[in-house]
């Protein structure tokens, strides 16, 4: 038999009892300690002098007060205090002082304000911990693009939003507009449908006009971008979006220019808000190449609780007061068709992106070249779009530089009528009972039912819209003498936007015209010219 000797101080009965892995009995008036795992319990020879175990009764949370004052000796009221590693944390009152409790000495609280710098403390012996919080150099010396030119952070008085490049990095979204949901306040992004590249609307501080669009300026670049709608084919709320021709990977940081400042630059374009966009320019670092892709699956997420074969029957009964299906068609159901099952599916979505960016001290680029394809849940929609894009920039001396920007884009979509209309796929579909077939025997489409077909809908009226659009500028950076600088950029905006409609005559309003179709070509090209002679200095802390 080996003996063990347990010497506990200090440590209630109740809770020793509970400690894991202890099973505790008396044999011939000895304690024994079986199935002790992790401790310093070793077995005792018979005439060996016995050891001792000592658990100690945990130490009781230390209390720590103090005040966060900012550099000024101001108090920094909603000052975040977190234990270090943990969720646990209080936020300093209105003087700034706070009050937490800690668990040991070795406990790190870590003090934090939005724009300030963050600091960490191990508590030791303190009782009172007093901070002083310096302002963050970094948030304060970030660039913002506002118009023509940039700003720090700290010198912005104007109500600015930015979302820089890291925020967009990974979102699976198609259109530059889309990014912006949720990315910055004031700005409401909302989707007009859901057929696949449609256009968005984008509303900064609310609507600004009863009956002109109150959709903002797009500058990409410095220049000037053509947006809206050129479809003349309408679809009763699924507009085309020219934005959505560009690429949303291409971007470096989005600012929202959201007051009255933006109007001194743009004038009464900027009514509606600005949304100035710069793309990705090279760095002065070896050629790397990057390849990124996702892909995914879109499905409906709730669909109508519809009527099947039989209670269509037993609800036409109990509507005509008569049998109109008597009992044995009831009993002998060979068609139910599930609408919703057919019209809906389970569509893929994928993008594919190469780009290459690096240069010397001298020439810097930036390409890429990204593959997007979105097939919408409801059958007759989809989106392609290619995008191919180059940006270069070069030192010829210290004082001048220039370079170029050129973007491409090809795309086209398939669209379907609307829910705004009886000649839609949805909006048939869900209303056809299901006693109706998709296909007669023949395998021509059944149209006996009290509404077009939905599937000849979808699968032969055609929509497609093709759009091809050029985005290029050039410029050039001249520093003429300290302080004196002059820029100029040129730019040009080109789209070419086609329609092709057909209705042919296998569906129910194709039919009445022998086919129907409709063939529309939009030609837009804007050209812009910015030259501006800028002086800028600084005499002691004024800036010029």
């Amino acid at each position: 038999m080996k003996r063990f000797f347990l010497q506990i101080k200090n440590f209630p009965l109740s809770r020793f009892m509970l400690i894991p892995g202890i099973l505790l009995f008396f044999n011939y008036g000895l304690l024994f300690a079986e199935g002790i795992k992790n401790s310093s319990i070793s077995p005792q020879k018979e005439d060996a002098a016995s050891e001792t175990i000592k658990y100690e009764s945990p130490q009781q949370e230390i209390k720590i007060s103090g005040k966060v004052t900012s550099d000024d000796g101001s108090p920094l009221p909603g000052a975040n205090i977190i234990l270090s590693g943990t969720s646990k944390g209080v936020i300093s009152k209105d003087n700034g002082t706070y009050e937490i409790s800690v668990p040991s000495s070795q406990s790190v609280l870590e003090f934090s304000f939005i724009g300030y710098a963050r600091q960490q403390v191990t508590v030791g012996s303190q009782k009172v911990i007093d901070i002083v919080l310096h302002p963050d150099s970094k948030v304060l010396g970030e660039l913002i693009v506002v118009g023509y030119s940039t700003e720090q952070k700290v010198m912005t008085t104007g109500s600015v939003g930015v979302v820089k490049g890291e925020a967009l990095k990974d979102i699976p979204i198609s259109t530059i507009d889309g990014l912006m949901q949720g990315m910055t306040s004031g700005v409401q992004v909302s989707q007009n449908s859901g057929t696949p590249g449609a256009e968005m609307s984008v509303r900064i501080r609310g609507i600004s006009s009863i009956s002109g669009s109150s959709q903002p300026l797009y500058i990409i670049d410095g220049i000037p971008v053509t947006t809206g709608d050129f479809g003349q084919v309408g679809y009763e709320g699924q507009g085309t979006n020219s934005l959505s021709d560009l690429n949303p990977n291409d971007i470096e940081s989005i600012s929202v220019l959201k007051d009255a400042a933006a109007a001194s630059i743009y004038g009464a374009r900027a009514s509606n808000g600005v949304v100035v966009i710069t793309t990705k320019r090279g760095t002065n670092q070896k050629t790397q190449i990057d390849f990124n892709s996702y892909y995914g699956v879109q499905q409906v997420w709730n669909k109508l609780d519809m009527l099947n074969s039989r209670q269509w029957m037993e609800y036409r009964n109990d509507l005509a007061g008569s049998p109109v299906f008597s009992q044995e068609q009831m009993d002998n159901i060979t068609i139910d068709t599930d609408w919703q099952k057919v019209i809906f599916r389970t569509a893929p979505i994928s993008n594919f992106e190469l780009t290459a960016t690096g240069g010397n001290q001298k020439t810097k680029f930036f390409m890429s070249g990204d593959l997007y394809n979105q097939m919408g849940i409801l059958i007759g929609t989809d989106y392609q779009r290619l995008n191919g894009r180059v940006n270069i920039d070069h030192n010829i001396s210290d004082k001048l530089t220039i370079g170029a920007s050129v973007g491409l884009t090809h795309s086209s979509t398939d669209r379907v009528e609307g829910d705004q209309t009886l000649h839609g796929p949805l909006p048939n579909g869900i209303s056809t009972p299901a006693i109706y077939p998709v296909y007669n025997e023949d395998g021509s489409y059944n149209q006996e039912g009290p509404y077009s077909n939905a599937v000849s809908i979808a699968n032969e009226a055609i929509n497609k819209n093709f759009s091809f659009r050029a985005l290029a500028n050039t410029y050039l950076n001249w520093d003429i003498v300290p302080h004196l600088s002059f820029s100029t950029k040129w730019g040009m905006d080109f789209l070419n936007f086609r329609e092709h409609a057909y209705e042919s005559t296998k569906t129910v309003q194709g039919g009445k015209y022998n086919g129907l179709g409709f063939e529309t070509y939009t030609n837009v090209m804007n050209i812009v010219s910015n030259n501006i002679l800028k002086y800028q200095n600084t005499i002691d802390k004024h800036n010029i």
